[in-house]
């Protein structure tokens, strides 16, 4: 990994982890830190964060490039982890 991938990698969950420490108050910042990978995130939150339509997410979700757990029948209890969204991340940033 060169110093530009893992300068985008460091800011890219440095910006989920700020959100998630927004939207999960009650944990010190330490813990949101130790959780932030394994939280799962709805699909709509997951397409607020990355600035998209959740029609998008689910279309990422359905050709296998966003992997979710599935919490239950349908598309209601599908949830994505924070490392998978990091991971999206990560495989579509390029330099420049």
């Amino acid at each position: 990994m060169d110093e530009l991938e893992t300068a985008i990698r460091r800011i890219a969950r440095e910006e989920i982890e700020a959100v998630m420490a927004e939207r999960v108050p009650s944990l010190p910042a330490r813990r949101t830190q130790e959780l932030a990978p394994r939280t799962l995130l709805s699909v709509a939150y997951a397409a607020q964060l990355l600035g998209v339509g959740r029609d998008y997410v689910y279309a990422r979700i359905a050709s296998g490039e966003l992997p979710t757990v599935e919490l239950g029948d349908g598309k209601q209890k599908r949830r994505i982890s924070v490392a998978a969204l990091d991971e999206f991340i990560r495989a579509r940033s390029f330099p420049g």
